[in-house]
């Protein structure tokens, strides 16, 4: 995605010549926009993917969901903005094909639920074991910061565990949107542990101490 990190640096160039900002802000209006461009890219994307498949209301629930677990609980990042979009786009656009074709199929009500609930709660688990991870690949050092990301990503995750069990009762097009909630929640819970971040670290060419895992700082 480097046309939008240029774009984002166009827009933040401009925009702090225009108001006389100093670089340091620049660089921060920079990082603002290209967060907003590369989130207009994924709706877009996800909505043109789910839009073809006919799950556009799955996948779209999918990406946010996870967008705003991901702005609590971070996870592993990435080598790069491009692969970051791809991987981010694809997977919502999966998880709202598996939710909307294979799950609603294959389960009876009392299963799925069942499902959904043993998913979250682990979870919610892992969430409250390993978030949040930060850029590039770390967790935070501030033991305060990590307990009220941690208290703030296990709220979020079982507001959001409670939608997915509502639209599984609801059923219809609900459900399979309640099931793609709940693969959002997992998809983040998963990046979080310690064999995802060590995942990402060798994807980006930075070693991994053997024995530390994600607990790296």
């Amino acid at each position: 995605m480097g046309w939008l990190e240029g774009a984002a640096q166009r827009a933040a160039g401009r925009v702090g010549s225009a108001l006389s900002y100093p670089q340091e802000r620049v660089e921060v209006l920079a990082y603002g926009f290209f967060g907003l461009f590369q989130t207009a890219f994924l709706l877009l994307a996800v909505g043109a993917l789910g839009g073809l498949s006919g799950r556009l209301g799955e996948a779209l629930t999918a990406l946010v969901g996870g967008s705003l677990l991901r702005r609590l609980c971070g996870g592993a990042h990435a080598p790069s903005p491009f692969l970051c979009g791809a991987v981010s786009a694809l997977s919502c656009w999966g998880m709202g094909l598996l939710s909307g074709w294979a799950l609603p199929l294959s389960l009876p009500r009392p299963l799925w639920l069942a499902g959904v609930a043993a998913l979250s709660l682990l979870s919610i688990l892992a969430i409250s074991l390993w978030a949040p991870v930060d850029h590039p690949n770390k967790r935070l050092r501030d033991a305060r910061l990590r307990a009220a990301f941690r208290r703030r990503g296990v709220a979020l995750a079982s507001l959001l565990a409670a939608l997915s069990l509502a639209g599984g009762f609801a059923g219809g097009g609900w459900r399979s949107c309640g099931g793609a909630l709940c693969l959002a929640i997992c998809w983040q819970a998963a990046s979080l542990t310690p064999a995802a971040v060590r995942l990402a670290k060798r994807l980006a060419g930075a070693p991994a101490p053997a024995g530390k895992g994600g607990d790296m700082t």
